[in-house]
């Protein structure tokens, strides 16, 4: 995969309105499910929140418009389709999708995203479905799919004109007069499909998203004449993105590497660790707290909230400006910690809802094996918890868990065996590299060579499928199988079903999911559901204990 070809910096989107998606129950949208920690008003306040990125790498909406209006069987009837499809989360009462808002700068409108968008998502089964969770991956959200198709229906339309105006795709040489036909066409069927869009919801083009749209065309005819190609080029689908690669390759100007999608990491537990990558390959310790002045870092270790926030400063970091096709300045980055910190403060309280207690002598005898299991297998990396009573959201009589040790270990690849693509990206280059940006020399983080995966905190293991940083195992049952048993593949995003039982995602044969959900090849290097050996030779008894255990965690 070339991740020179990732337009993932390229920006995000638009409205919202009806969402149909997995669990029937949620057309009308999903209710928030704010934890002790979380308030109400710092919720809504991060809801809101550009993070300072204002029209920096945000997608205009009359592009998204225009998509929708140039390529309706894709994208569907209209924007609030659109992202439905694309599994992107709708709370009851807001019209824009959960992690979008919209800016407005010089008469251009444009739609940016913000954190909640990949870290807050819906629950699994019963009441839980119906809540948005602060921390949770969204496990539905094809991030890198939309912004593909949405530039790709752009592409689509450069392409498509080329040979009426006499232009060949890739040829490198055209007359002046002839590519200034080439934009001017474009340009004219780019903006007819902005107006009709806009026109269904009320509004016109302003003068300044005609300019825009006018340096749109020049781009993607640019790139057909030079045979430049674009999007992601690999299939990544939901509930993942692509980072070291794109960090890489369009910071840095290294070797991609091999193609390594990795989830986005639920964030429960975070106060327990000391770093909250995949691969703990950052470290803390004397970074202080960047205040945009460099006498005022402490050596104290940051906040979990810090962290979070520092963390969260990387991923604008490879946005490209959709017009400029530029990446964001550093020093631009760096202001907008203080932003990045209040949305590190919400993330970091994240939790999930309480479990529900075993009802009744056998479950209860079950859970008790299974947490003896659990001691004996699996503790020694993920940690030791004990439970407090509280009720389910239904209710019910249900239990909290809460870490008491937890040894942060990070398994080699030697060891663990999980697939090795994305930690192969973190290698000597990518750290030296690093270091000699404006962002390292703040010392956001030291980043370190690491060779393997965090054996993360297992709070809410019930709600994080599928499993491993590459989302290739689809359930703890699976998890519990030998990796030679394990499915060779399964369908991921919006409709899949949920398997209480399994605590995971229904595998469907090839050929027989949900309309809007795509097929993982867990054979496929990055992909691979190899690894993680341990419990797998547990007999069927236990392994069915371990499990009343874990949906409780």
């Amino acid at each position: 995969m070339q991740a020179r070809r990732l337009h993932l910096g390229r920006p995000l989107l638009a409205l919202l309105g009806p969402l149909l998606l997995a669990h029937g129950a949620r057309a009308d949208g999903l209710e928030p499910y704010l934890p002790t920690g979380i308030t109400e008003r710092a919720f809504r306040r991060a809801l809101e929140s550009d993070l300072g990125s204002g029209l920096s790498g945000a997608v205009p909406t009359a592009l998204l418009h225009a998509a929708v209006e140039l390529e309706p069987e894709r994208f569907g009837e209209s924007l609030p389709a659109a992202y439905a499809r694309y599994g992107f989360q709708r709370l009851r009462g807001r019209d824009l999708p959960v992690g979008i808002v919209e800016v407005r700068q010089l008469g251009v409108r444009a739609h940016q995203f913000n954190c909640l968008a990949c870290h807050a998502g819906p629950g699994r089964a019963g009441a839980e479905a119906r809540r948005l969770i602060v921390g949770a991956t969204n496990h539905e959200i094809d991030f890198t799919g939309w912004y593909a198709d949405v530039f790709g229906a752009l592409r689509r339309l450069a392409e498509q004109e080329a040979p009426r105006v006499d232009v060949t795709p890739g040829g490198g040489q055209v007359e002046p007069l002839t590519r200034a036909l080439y934009v001017a066409q474009v340009s004219t069927l780019l903006r007819r499909a902005a107006q009709e869009g806009l026109r269904k919801v009320g509004r016109r083009l302003s003068p300044s998203e005609r300019l825009t749209l006018l340096a749109l065309a020049k781009n993607v005819t640019d790139d057909v004449i030079a045979g430049r190609s674009a999007g992601p080029g690999e299939d990544y689908g939901h509930g993942r993105t692509v980072v070291l690669q794109a960090y890489r390759a369009l910071r840095f100007g290294l070797d991609d590497g091999p193609y390594a999608p990795v989830k986005p990491p639920d964030l429960f537990g975070v106060r327990a660790r000391r770093t909250l990558l995949w691969t703990g390959s950052e470290r803390y310790e004397g970074a202080g707290l960047w205040t945009g002045r460099a006498d005022a870092r402490s050596e104290s270790l940051p906040t979990a909230a810090e962290r979070v926030a520092r963390n969260g400063m990387l991923v604008p970091w490879i946005q490209l400006d959709p017009i400029r096709r530029q990446p964001i300045a550093d020093e631009l980055t760096l202001l907008r910690f203080p932003r990045y910190l209040r949305m590190g403060r919400l993330l970091s309280q994240a939790a999930p809802p309480p479990a529900r207690a075993p009802r009744g002598a056998a479950e209860l005898d079950a859970f008790q094996r299974g947490r003896a299991v659990f001691e004996r297998t699996c503790a020694g990396c993920h940690g030791r918890y004990e439970f407090r009573e509280q009720a389910t959201l239904d209710g019910a009589p249900g239990l909290v868990s809460e870490v008491v040790d937890y040894p942060e270990r990070v398994l080699p690849v030697e060891e663990v065996g999980t697939d090795a693509s994305y930690v192969s990206a973190n290698d000597a280059d990518f750290r030296r590299a690093f270091l000699e940006t404006t962002l390292g020399r703040a010392r956001l983080f030291e980043p370190r060579l690491s060779r393997g995966y965090v054996a993360r905190p297992l709070y809410g293991i019930r709600l994080r499928s599928p499993y491993l940083h590459n989302g290739s195992v689809p359930s703890l049952r699976a998890m519990l199988t030998p990796p030679e048993r394990r499915p060779r593949g399964f369908y991921v995003g919006p409709g899949v079903s949920f398997d209480p039982r399994a605590l995971g995602l229904k595998a469907s044969p090839r050929g027989q999911g949900p309309p809007r959900a795509r097929w993982r090849d867990t054979t496929r290097p990055g992909d691979r559901a190899s690894g993680h050996p341990f419990g797998t030779r547990l007999a069927e008894p236990l392994k069915r204990d371990l499990l009343e255990f874990l949906r409780r965690l």
